[in-house]
Formats: C-alpha cells, structure tokens, sequence
C-alpha cells in the first residue's frame, strides 16, 4: 500500500511530461486558429473577384443599352460577362447569383452573392460564409465647353452658286441644328456651355 501512495505523491510533484498536456489541450484552438485563417482569406478572395465580377456584368450591360433601354439583349451581356469573371465553382463557391437592373436612363446596378464552402472551420461548425456585393455603371458625359467662330462679315451676305439661300442664313439654320444635336444628347448631370 505504501509502494501505491509513493507513486501517486511522485505522480502529482512530477513536472516532466507537461508540455504533452498543454500542447494537446491548445491543439483545438490552433487548429481553429489556423482553419479561420485559411477560410478567411477564401472567402476574402472570392468576395474580391465576386465585385470584379459585379462591376465587369453592369459596364457590359451599360455599355450594351441601346437608346437607354436596359433590354433582353443587354442584361444577356451583363450576365454573360458576370459568368465569365466568376464562373460556377470558382473557390468552391455555391449559390451563385447575379441581378442586374436599370435604374434611370443612365445607369445599371447590380447585386452578386455567392456562399464559399469551408475548408477547414467545417469541422468547427462553420460551413460556408455568404458573400453579397453591390456594383453600379453609369454613363456620365463629361462638362463640355463649346465655342463657335463665326464669319459674320459682309461676304456672308452673297449666296453660292447653286444655293437658294444667302451664306449668313445658312449658317443660322446649321448653327442652330448643331445645338439642337447637342442638347438632345445631353443625359444625366453633364453641363453643356457654348459660346
């Protein structure tokens, strides 16, 4: 009996073997540890390629507007060109969706969301991390300074030959349908001067 309680007092003032029992107790928090680092920087990854992907389907589909209608054939290009940025699997991404919209006569938004499957923080209950992103495309003409030179001496009074109108009316009328021109294609905050 007294061979028995030696060993058990020798047992617990015995400090060798300690280092097993910390190790192997912080072995699930590294393990965690290192799974979100791994899986984080995944997800961060996907989400980055998933607003490339976002911004690259709403300028194909802005860019595909024809006289500002956001029809069949632009939003095919907007998610033809989403899909081909972020294709199905893509860091082993699952529920992948893209939604491009008109919003004005100058611009499209969009909404892509995705969920990246775990790797490793599955085993910790973690399965994936949804992934959403916002994106818009718009068409903005640039403020525009326009400044006319015009002949308005008196050999604009004479007429060409061939022509049923004297050169200063002609000029009138051509001024006049040039800034009718511009102005129809002003869209949006653009600030259009001329002089």
């Amino acid at each position: 009996m007294a061979r028995r309680g030696n060993f058990l007092q020798r047992l617990r003032r015995s400090e060798s073997g300690n280092v097993m029992y910390v190790t192997a107790g912080l072995l699930l928090p590294i393990m965690a540890t290192i799974g979100a680092g791994v899986d984080l920087g995944q997800a961060y990854m996907a989400k980055s390629r998933l607003q490339q992907a976002c911004d690259a389907g709403v300028l194909a589909g802005r860019k595909s507007m024809a006289e500002g209608t956001f029809d069949t054939e632009a939003q095919t290009a907007a998610r033809n060109m989403f899909n081909f940025n972020y294709p199905a699997g893509i860091y082993d991404s699952t529920n992948i969706s893209f939604t491009p919209t008109q919003r004005g006569p100058t611009e499209v938004t969009g909404t892509a969301t995705a969920r990246v499957n775990t790797i490793i923080m599955d085993m910790f209950g973690k399965e994936n991390f949804p992934l959403t992103v916002n994106c818009t495309a718009k068409l903005e003409i640039s403020n525009t300074d326009i400044m006319f030179v015009l002949d308005v001496t008196g050999s604009m009074g004479g007429t060409n030959s061939g022509d049923s109108v004297n050169k200063i009316t002609a000029l009138k009328t051509e001024t006049m349908a040039f800034y009718d021109t511009i102005m129809a294609a002003e869209i949006g905050d653009a600030q259009i001067r001329m002089g």
